[in-house]
């Protein structure tokens, strides 16, 4: 059992037979079947992905419908790269974080 997953699931990928894995189809049942090793003393589960077009939005509610049964609390951000010039962020990606009540 873990205390903690940290994760950052490819976009996409292939299986042994040729069976494709793609995150924003996928990505539920690969948070379901990683919170069924953590303890009942856990502590965060944090994904990180680097997928363009995956809404932060998106990760908040896999892991808000994932966890909900272990109470705490769900924070989801964008993923980006600053611009040195101008001061804006490119959009890479998204992360969300579900940490325990303490």
């Amino acid at each position: 059992m873990y205390d903690g997953i940290l994760m950052d699931p490819p976009s996409y990928g292939r299986g042994p037979s040729g069976e494709m894995w793609k995150i924003e189809d996928n990505l539920y049942e690969l948070v379901s079947e990683c919170v069924k090793i953590l303890s009942p003393e856990a502590n965060f589960f944090l994904i990180n992905s680097y997928t363009t077009g995956l809404a932060p939005s998106v990760v908040k509610n896999v892991l808000n419908v994932a966890l909900a049964s272990r109470g705490g609390f769900v924070t989801s951000d964008e993923v980006g790269l600053p611009i040195t010039r101008g001061g804006l962020v490119l959009p890479c990606g998204g992360s969300g974080r579900w940490q325990r009540n303490q």
